[in-house]
């Protein structure tokens, strides 16, 4: 939990744990301009998730370089932060992959409604890239996507180098930038692009976040295991829901009373050194 407000000395904000919960004073700090629930700039923002639009109307001042995972038993969210890298890149396995999608989904929406475009901007390789691009239309999170690409096209490959690029620019000090989320949406195409594409996406899996270009994918439950060392190269992974809770212990080595977990629906958990933080989608109904 971050410290309240009133106790942080003067002008030295209290550190944030890389995932957390806000304290009931960030939610009372002041209502952003871009989340007032009037206005023109509102009224032109469709609804994505009516559970989301509506959290976020009621999260307000959480601090800027923040995303959203989910929201745990107590209806506090999950908060990513940003800045910081301790996570690591982000992997998300589940049996559906409509449930995968809403989690990257939730992240780049309210990272995107959280911080301008100068802060967060993010990039989309997707297997199904026409998805994207419907999901897209009309939402004010357009104004921060870099590009929607195939995984399957030579676009891919290029900005992959790219971001490679910039991360190599941001490690040596000569550049700075927003924070960039790398969505992958089909963890097992990623492993069929190019050569010199998988040697970049590795070391953007394991050097990107601490520039703040933050790989996030995700992988069907079932395929984890084929997908060997490319699941230890992602330091949080985010479990969901699965018919076959075993392929988690292959992937990730955990104990019968873990595996328990994800045979429950709506559920998903991130493990943070030894303790596991449960979450559910926004929208989703609280477990009984």
């Amino acid at each position: 939990m971050n410290a309240p407000m009133s106790e942080m000395p003067p002008n030295q904000p209290a550190p944030r744990p890389p995932f957390s919960l806000p304290s009931p004073a960030e939610l009372k700090l002041r209502i952003p301009r871009f989340l007032r629930p009037s206005g023109a700039r509102a009224s032109a923002r469709p609804a994505l998730n009516p559970a989301l639009e509506g959290l976020l109307q009621r999260l307000v001042g959480l601090p800027p370089q923040t995303a959203i995972l989910g929201l745990c038993e107590d209806d506090l969210p999950v908060l990513l932060d940003l800045a910081d890298p301790t996570p690591g890149a982000l992997l998300v396995a589940c049996d559906e992959r409509e449930q995968r999608l809403e989690v990257l989904r939730t992240l780049v929406y309210t990272a995107a409604a959280l911080n301008s475009p100068r802060n967060v901007q993010f990039l989309v390789l997707s297997s199904q890239p026409l998805e994207w691009q419907n999901w897209l239309e009309g939402l004010s999170a357009a104004r921060h996507c870099l590009a929607v690409e195939s995984l399957e096209e030579g676009g891919c490959d290029r900005w992959l180098m790219k971001l490679s690029t910039w991360a190599d620019q941001r490690r040596t000090g000569s550049a700075n930038g927003p924070a960039v989320l790398l969505v992958v949406d089909d963890l097992s195409a990623a492993t069929r692009l190019e050569y010199d594409a998988r040697v970049n996406f590795d070391w953007l899996v394991k050097e990107g976040p601490g520039v703040k270009i933050w790989p996030m994918a995700a992988a069907e439950a079932e395929a984890l295991p084929g997908l060997g060392r490319w699941v230890r190269l992602f330091k949080s992974r985010i479990f969901g829901p699965t018919l076959d809770p075993q392929v988690y212990k292959q992937a990730a080595q955990l104990s019968d009373e873990e595996l328990a977990m994800f045979a429950e629906a709506g559920q998903f958990a991130v493990r943070i050194q030894e303790n596991w933080l449960k979450f559910r989608l926004p929208g989703q109904p609280e477990r009984v």
